[in-house]
């Protein structure tokens, strides 16, 4: 079983109104890793713009990771720009 981190971010109140909310994200994201028989090893849930990196959530998954307390094999998310809106 693959091991999975789902990361999770909205950065207006419409998005968090209008159907693409966190709650909605998480969702999506647990069916497609029970489908897949991923194991979610954790959820990071963001506040923020991602018109750059320097968000919470964000700082405490890449530390988390050097720090070895998460070994994922995939980070999941809803669409790429819950990522990042800069993908190049």
């Amino acid at each position: 079983m693959q091991k999975v981190v789902l990361y999770t971010r909205v950065s207006t109140e419409e998005q968090k109104d209008s159907g693409f909310s966190l709650q909605d994200q998480y969702k999506r994201l647990v069916s497609f890793s029970l489908k897949e028989e991923y194991e979610i090893i954790k959820h990071y849930q963001e506040d923020h713009s991602a018109k750059n990196f320097n968000r919470p959530k964000w700082k405490e998954f890449l530390n988390d990771l050097k720090e070895g307390t998460i070994n994922p094999k995939m980070v999941l998310c809803v669409r790429p720009d819950r990522f990042s809106r800069n993908l190049e």
